[in-house]
């Protein structure tokens, strides 16, 4: 995004929004306006990478908001067909390879292996219901 305003290491004010969309984030209005003054973005008319760097620092970074282990026990319940708190190997393979941003298959044999216990031929999902 920055790089299209002719190298200046800036981007209009206007497209906030975007720019924090674009880290993974879904600001309220509340949050935007928040960000608006903090980064005096009325006067300024523009933001600043700098402005940028700063600001998701003093928001605990990029993943500001994300619960990771939460979002991956969500993706593991969906992926749980019969509710077992199990997936399959050849189901966890399946999906790692043709959903979403796709792994290789040398990825994911990599990810399987360190995610296996004892040779089950499945992986428990803690937190399934």
């Amino acid at each position: 995004m920055f790089e299209k305003t002719g190298g200046k290491g800036r981007i209009p004010a206007r497209d906030l929004v975007a720019l924090l969309r674009c880290l993974g984030w879904n600001p309220s209005e509340q949050d935007l306006e928040e960000a608006r003054q903090e980064m005096d973005l009325a006067a300024k008319g523009y933001i600043s990478f700098s402005d940028v760097e700063m600001y998701i620092a003093r928001r605990g970074g990029i993943y500001h908001g994300a619960n990771a282990e939460e979002d991956i026990l969500v993706a593991f319940q969906v992926l749980d067909k019969h509710g077992t708190g199990k997936i399959t190997i050849s189901d966890f393979r399946h999906f790692l390879t043709t959903m979403g941003e796709r792994m290789s298959a040398e990825e994911a044999e990599e990810l399987i292996s360190c995610s296996r216990k004892n040779g089950k031929d499945y992986i428990e999902c803690r937190g399934s219901s």
